[in-house]
């Protein structure tokens, strides 16, 4: 790396000594070093760590704890691998690792690199090896110096569960084989255990090298939760801030937008969401338009932010936070009607629209409101529900939040702004009821982890307000996905083929109330929704072309055509078909299924920490450690979803747990009605397989013949515990 004649650099020598440039000359440079002596050296012998203005005291101050471990070290990797680009720089790595760049970061970063195990190269370039060299080298380094007694012993400690002090740092294979990141670990190779990433996550249980909190979830399904390698520039910054009611003409005639803002728009969402990045309005001729945060205006496709967002894929929700898609500033910037004091609000607080009928007027509503940037998506709805005039233009809207409590409180009146709205989502309604469209709702558990706490929050009632805000967003992408169609704009289309699967298959239609039981039927058999670059059905949606476009702030699909949409208004080249043709399988992600197992695993983490049985758990009489099981003592009802005969008894029943958020199966003796509550018993908890062993929990006093009690009572069932999953 070049050396500018600026003293103070942080430098690395040849020896991997941290030292201060003084100063330089063509062919020799002078340092300081750690111990203060000062040292003339060749140039080509220095290498710049950290450019600055740096004291010399630096070089006693850093810290050694910072040193990350394996899990921040494969998702950094990870990440690069995907990104595409050939190579990065030590500033992006430290920021990816460590989340800053200082001369602490900065110089454990260039340690890392030196170890010349996941990366190689200079300050400037720096490039990842292939995966084989990876698990070669942390083989190498786990078995450096080790004679064949010291080998024998480490695995005997293995074998037994007592690991010495620095015994963790010799498991990083079987670490990366848990994560997903390997497929092979010569430790468990040696111990003849099985190569599987649940051995691996058992035995870091057991060898107390992890702790139920480590989540390898996300990583195993290639989801990364790193820090941000970039972010908005000041001036991006500065152009996403609200705009001034004196200043919406000017603007609006210079960024060629549509001036929206004589009538409010809402954004609707749940209370905890800061960054909402949709709006729906009616203006005065009867026109709805759908407002989503204009990500393209600062994200342009080939960008910094966009070549990492497309390594992320989505924004991923677990139960131990949120990890954006967009860098933290971005995503706050580009929120509609976000930042506004007071805003977020609920049916519980007196100061709400909720509870408070009086603030229902537009003068108070327009009292937080913001005009801002956006893409919005206009349609008239006619008489038969067909969206009709459609239009896509880049806009300024004014921009309300509102939470969904307040919405719906809204809706329920019939009056106010919303009104408009309602009545053309009656008539959406409608049309969809004639195609067959259909819309399940399951029930939900969150999770959310606080520190030492797990909580698990069953979803509030069926609003109308849901409703009509996904009602709407449906409409914003058939409109997208005309106006790509009609002007032959390259666009990511989403398809969903009717289903195949054999089986019982309800008739479910659109806003019906169905039993869960149908729903979850009807569910089993559907296909998935797939990115296509040609318009083709959308079976759920009855739709013949439909596009995602709501949440380009989240999904990075949505983000690509944004971009095709700003490209092409503004008279720019678009990505064309064969690029989208290979982006495709990019915007495709794992993140549900991730964010799915992830909720499993924290609420099987609350049984563990909450119902334990103190009692010892049986042991493998071959001592293998790739086993992890614990009793708990967990009782509680379910409702009864699925039916079908057993090999091993008369039934085999699916039963939704809905304290839990999760569905088992039991063995059963007897034939039940479906949607039936069952008493369930759950006995064990398999963490690392994401496994629980139930029972039905025959209650006190029901009468079994004695051969079917003797078989209930000595078979418990060991199931998967799994989660409903929507398309």
């Amino acid at each position: 790396s070049p050396i500018s004649n600026f003293q103070g650099h942080l430098v690395a020598l040849e020896g991997e000594e941290p030292a201060i440039l003084l100063s330089r000359s063509e062919t020799d440079a002078t340092v300081l070093l750690a111990n203060n002596d000062i040292k003339e050296i060749n140039l080509k012998d220095v290498v710049v760590v950290h450019p600055g203005t740096l004291s010399s005291n630096i070089l006693s101050e850093f810290n050694s704890d910072i040193m990350p471990d394996i899990f921040h070290l494969e998702q950094a990797y990870f990440h690069l691998c995907k990104s595409g680009q050939p190579s990065t720089t030590l500033h992006v790595l430290a920021l990816l690792i460590f989340g800053s760049f200082d001369h602490n970061t900065a110089w454990h970063t260039w340690r890392i690199v030196r170890e010349d195990t996941y990366f190689h190269g200079q300050p400037d370039a720096i490039r990842v090896h292939p995966r084989s060299w990876v698990d070669k080298a942390i083989e190498a380094r786990g078995t450096a110096g080790t004679g064949p007694d010291e080998r024998q012993a480490l695995l005997a400690r293995l074998r037994n569960c007592s690991l010495a002090p620095g015994d963790a740092d010799l498991v990083r294979d079987v670490q990366s084989l848990a994560l997903g990141a390997s497929r092979s670990s010569y430790n468990l190779e040696a111990l003849g255990w099985p190569l599987e990433p649940a051995a691996a996550h058992a035995c870091l249980l057991n060898w107390k090298v992890w702790s139920d909190s480590n989540d390898p979830w996300p990583a195993r399904y290639r989801i990364f939760t790193g820090p941000h390698a970039s972010d908005l520039s000041t001036a991006d910054r500065a152009l996403l801030a609200p705009v001034a009611e004196e200043d919406i003409a000017t603007l609006a005639e210079q960024e060629g937008r549509v001036d929206l803002t004589q009538f409010l728009s809402f954004a609707i969402d749940d209370a905890d969401i800061d960054d909402p990045d949709d709006a729906v309005g009616v203006c005065g001729d009867g026109r709805v338009w759908v407002h989503v945060s204009d990500a393209a205006y600062v994200v342009p496709a080939g960008s910094a932010m966009d070549l990492e967002a497309r390594s992320r894929v989505s924004s991923t929700y677990l139960p131990t936070g949120i990890h954006s898609m967009l860098p933290p500033l971005a995503t706050a910037a580009l929120g509609l009607g976000a930042s506004c004091p007071n805003d977020v609000a609920s049916a519980d607080d007196p100061g709400s629209l909720a509870a408070s009928p009086q603030k229902l007027g537009l003068k108070s509503f327009n009292v937080t409101a913001r005009v801002q940037r956006a893409m919005s998506f206009g349609f008239r709805v006619g008489e038969s529900g067909v969206l009709e005039d459609v239009k896509v233009v880049p806009s300024l809207a004014r921009v309300k939040r509102l939470t969904y409590e307040e919405a719906h409180y809204i809706v329920g009146t019939h009056q106010g702004p919303l009104e408009s709205l309602s009545q053309a989502w009656c008539a959406l309604n409608r049309r969809r009821e004639d195609n067959r469209a259909f819309n399940i709702q399951l029930p939900e558990v969150e999770v959310k982890v606080e520190g030492e706490n797990i909580h698990l929050l069953k979803k509030g009632p069926d609003l109308t307000s849901r409703d009509l805000v996904m009602e709407m967003m449906v409409c914003a992408g058939e409109v997208a996905a005309h106006f790509a169609v009609s002007n032959r704009i390259p666009f990511l289309f989403s398809k969903q083929d009717p289903p195949t699967r054999k089986g019982r298959q309800s008739d479910l239609r659109h806003g019906t109330q169905q039993a869960l039981s149908a729903k979850i039927a009807h569910l089993r058999g559907m296909q998935r929704a797939q990115l296509t670059t040609r318009p083709e059905r959308h079976h759920s949606l009855a739709l013949d072309a439909y596009a995602q476009v709501t949440s380009p702030m989240r999904r990075y699909g949505d983000l690509v055509n944004h971009q095709q949409l700003r490209a092409w208004l503004e008279g720019q080249p678009t990505r064309t078909q064969e690029e989208l043709d290979a982006l495709a399988p990019a915007a495709e992600s794992f993140t549900k299924t991730a964010q799915r197992a992830s909720r499993q695993h924290w609420t099987m983490v609350k049984l563990l920490r909450e119902c334990q049985r103190r009692v010892p758990v049986d042991s493998d009489p071959s001592g293998n450690a790739s086993r992890f099981v614990r009793r708990v003592d967990w009782q509680g009802t379910g409702v009864l979803v699925a039916l079908r005969p057993g090999s091993r008894c008369p039934w085999i029943g699916t039963v939704f747990l809905d304290s839990l958020g999760l569905n088992v199966q039991l063995e059963l003796q007897h034939e039940v009605r479906l949607d039936s509550v069952v008493p369930v018993k759950v006995l064990e908890v398999r963490l690392p397989e994401l496994r629980l062993k139930c029972v039905h929990d025959v209650p006190a006093g029901h009468t079994l013949g004695a051969r079917s009690a003797k078989r209930h009572r000595g078979r418990p069932l060991h199931v998967e515990a799994k989660a409903f999953e929507k398309n």
